[in-house]
């Protein structure tokens, strides 16, 4: 007890000790400790909220890499694209997806939040509801509605920053997370950021993969006339069309795969994908491969299976790429044991920059195009019949925007080969297309001389018969049916106008028709192709055909001494004004008897023969004729022509004078014909004008014996058949190209250059396949990446493929070679 009331008083000494010392301590110091405890307490309070800062981020950090993975969770291997048809709709990115993204944004490296604008004149600026709070303030989290970004569907029509866009075709709002998940999509238009009143263009001010949110205000207000203008401007920079081509690229490459009714918007999508190509290709090879790329992703994804049945577009293409399109339909025709169709050959041909096109085909090539494809039916009949190779066919779609990161998109295409890569069938085609390229070279050549003669008979005559007018190859069968096994006697003028033309611009014009004529078996007296003088417009020619091979051009020895033995008789027959049937049979007979001439020679006498009975030649221009010859050669000739008279085994009375009217006209006497006779044909009888009708029989003997001498004779004759020569036709040079094509890639070969190419088809390549693709081209794989790492040292100092199983195409040297 006492023990308990001693502690008691202890405590209550010390108690008011310690009262009493707190009162001796100074107003000032009390203060002081006042002021420290509250700091103290201020201090801990921040750092327990900041501390639940931290933690709510990162669940939200944890919550937005969910929705992120489970949005693109099948990027890599986009599903089969099915045809859908279902009504077009907004797509509306979500906001619980962007809100939990917006407190990733902050950790995106390259992403400002805004553009300092303390340098810019703020007259020239609209200002729209701007950012301007400091990063470390907490935003509230928006109404559901306020952060939605929309996509512009094909055909809308919306006012942003002042400006009505037509068939937008954009995203706007607030944020769309970028595929990666890091801060906004480049192609996003935010109506939040500055935009000055103008912009141009026409002029550079973004940098590589630009980005709508962190270009400046000029180039966003240029961006936003551009797309207001209509997108059609060629001059304008580059980096605003694939501004605009991002969004396109996430349209169809990411959001189809999560809403099937987005399909229904491809058509629209890729009739702007190729007209921007069309502007813009040309002057941006970077724009054209990614535009050509996503092209060929629409349209691969949704092709029928025989595809090789529908014909391919034919034209000329200045830049010359393979469609993938086509190397499906190749290889689709391989794989199910069909020939390749003349269709299919020409546009591969004519895609592909391993065949040499030469100006012939470029310069008239709706002439070539109809030439290929007879010619390759007549080669080829079906169709060129490939076996399939050890390089499969890959589609590969490497996307162009930022937003994407590297991804790469594969497009499935079963076990096709790629047949782009067997040289066999090219070394084949370029043969066919070299062989053309000979036959349309006149006609190229004259047309590039004479530009307004394109299209006159005149130039089309220099062409193969197989591509003339169908009208004229009708007049020509017209032609041929009334000759039939006879002759037609008609003017040089009434066979012009068969052939469209009023009259002979050229003599080779003449030429030209009578080398056609000659293909459908028509030949025509007199034989201008031999030399003779051409007729004019108003003479008479006589049309005959041919049913064989056998020589018709009267060129040889035999067919001159016989042509000037129907001439001198007719002369004579026609001498006493009365040229009648029975002479004329007779000549004929006597034509038909000569067989040591061929049966067309002999039908050209008789063509010649019908001529002279409407234009006949009278002895007084035969003799003039002959003037030039001495005595001696005219006794020679008088001697043939008495050896060709008795070729039958008679010689009748009226060919007797006939002979001695000859001589007179060779100056010769008449008396010589009988001792001639005697002389070159002992045991020929002389029959009498009442002798009856003789047995036809031949005398080899004769016929030997007018064959012997002729080369003595021929000399003679050189100059009295052939009187005007046509003028000489210029030779034919092969026509070259001021600018032959390039098909090298940086110096490589034409096999290197293939292999390279093939290998920027896809980022990474497995050591097997490229095996398959070297063995296709006749490559050692080794040696072959070898030098193109050398060229791409070379060039742009660094490496082309690198690594070993997988190998690797270096993205930068990419990016450089589609540039």
């Amino acid at each position: 007890m006492s023990r308990r009331k001693s502690d008691f008083g202890s405590f209550g000494c010390l108690l008011v000790a310690a009262i009493s010392l707190l009162f001796l301590i100074p107003v000032k110091v009390w203060i002081t400790i006042a002021f420290l405890i509250a700091l103290g307490f201020i201090v801990y309070l921040f750092s327990k909220k900041q501390e639940g800062k931290v933690k709510q981020e990162a669940e939200e950090k944890k919550i937005f890499k969910e929705i992120t993975i489970n949005t693109r969770s099948s990027s890599m291997v986009p599903p089969k694209i099915k045809n859908k048809e279902n009504k077009i709709k907004n797509s509306i990115v979500s906001n619980e997806s962007s809100e939990k993204a917006s407190a990733n944004e902050d950790h995106c490296e390259n992403k400002p939040r805004w553009v300092a604008s303390s340098e810019l004149n703020i007259e020239n600026f609209e200002t729209f509801d701007y950012d301007d709070q400091p990063n470390n303030f907490k935003i509230p989290n928006p109404s559901r509605n306020s952060n939605k970004a929309m996509w512009n569907p094909p055909g809308s029509e919306i006012e942003f920053a002042h400006r009505k866009i037509v068939n937008s075709m954009v995203y706007t709002g607030t944020f769309l997370p970028s595929i990666d998940g890091c801060g906004n999509d480049p192609c996003l238009l935010t109506p939040s950021k500055q935009v000055c009143h103008y912009g141009d263009c026409t002029q550079r001010q973004m940098s590589y993969w630009p980005n709508y949110s962190d270009i400046s205000p000029e180039a966003r207000a240029a961006y936003l006339d551009w797309l207001a203008s209509g997108r059609r401007q060629p001059d304008a920079d580059i980096g605003y069309v694939f501004l605009f081509f991002y969004g396109l690229e996430r349209r169809i490459l990411f959001d189809s795969e999560t809403d099937s009714s987005i399909y229904a918007e491809w058509p629209a999508i890729e009739h702007e994908l190729q007209e921007l190509m069309d502007v813009y290709g040309p002057k941006s090879g970077s724009f054209r491969n990614y535009a050509s790329d996503l092209l060929n992703w629409i349209q691969l994804s949704h092709l029928d299976e025989k595809l090789w049945e529908k014909p391919f577009d034919i034209q000329l293409q200045s830049n010359r790429i393979l469609p993938f399109k086509l190397k499906i339909a190749l290889g689709r025709a391989v794989v199910d044991n069909i020939p390749i169709s003349a269709n299919m050959a020409l546009a591969w041909l004519l895609s592909t920059p391993e065949i040499n096109l030469r100006t012939p085909v470029k310069r008239c090539f709706e002439e070539f195009v109809k030439l290929f494809i007879l010619e390759y039916q007549k080669e080829y009949d079906k169709g060129m019949v490939v076996p399939p190779n050890r390089t499969k066919l890959k589609f590969c779609y490497h996307p162009a925007s930022s937003s994407f990161r590297g991804l790469e998109y594969h497009l499935p295409l079963g076990d096709l080969p790629d047949i782009s890569f067997l040289t066999k069938p090219l070394k084949k085609l370029q043969d066919l297309v070299d062989k053309i390229s000979l036959q349309i070279e006149p006609y190229s050549r004259f047309i590039g001389r004479n530009t307004e003669a394109a299209g006159t008979m005149s130039a089309l005559m220099l062409l193969p018969l197989d591509v003339w007018p169908e009208n004229i190859i009708n007049q020509m069968s017209v032609l041929k049916t009334k000759i039939g096994d006879d002759f037609l006697i008609l003017t040089l003028n009434d066979l012009m106008q068969n052939f469209g033309m009023n009259e002979i611009a050229l003599k080779q014009d003449l030429v030209r028709i009578l080398d056609a004529l000659k293909v459908k078996n028509i030949e025509m007296e007199p034989d201008v192709l031999s030399g003779v003088k051409p007729p004019k417009p108003e003479d008479n020619i006589v049309l005959f055909s041919v049913n064989d091979n056998s020589p018709v051009q009267g060129l040889t020895k035999e067919y001159q001494f016989a042509l000037l033995n129907i001439q001198m008789a007719s002369a004579v027959a026609a001498a006493d004004g009365i040229y009648d049937a029975k002479e004329v049979s007779h000549l004929n007979g006597l034509i038909e008897s000569w067989t040591q001439l061929s049966p067309g020679l002999r039908k050209r006498l008789k063509a010649h023969l019908q001529l002279l009975q409407t234009t006949p030649v009278s002895l007084a221009i035969m003799k003039k004729k002959l003037e030039p010859l001495d005595s001696a050669s005219k006794e020679i000739i008088a001697t043939r022509m008495v050896t060709l008279a008795q070729v039958d085994g008679n010689v009748a009375p009226a060919e007797i004078k006939v002979l001695e009217k000859i001589y007179r006209t060779l100056d010769l006497d008449p008396a010589k014909v009988i001792q001639h006779l005697h002389k070159v044909a002992a045991g020929v009888s002389i029959t009498s004008a009442k002798t009856g009708k003789q047995e036809f029989k031949l005398d080899r003997n004769k016929i030997a014996e007018l064959q012997k001498d002729t080369e003595k004779v021929s000399t003679l004759l050189a100059g009295i058949f052939v009187e005007e020569a046509l003028p000489p036709v210029e030779p034919e040079m092969v026509e070259t190209d001021a600018t032959p094509e390039l098909n090298s890639l940086f110096g490589l070969d034409q096999t290197l250059s293939d292999f390279a190419r093939h290998l920027l088809s896809q980022m990474e390549w497995a050591q097997a396949e490229l095996q398959d693709i070297a063995a296709d081209l006749e490559l050692m794989l080794d040696g072959a990446l070898e030098q193109i790492n050398e060229m791409a040292y070379d060039q742009f100092d660094m490496a082309f493929i690198e690594g070993d199983d997988p190998l690797t195409i270096n993205q930068e040297i990419l990016e450089k070679i589609k540039q």
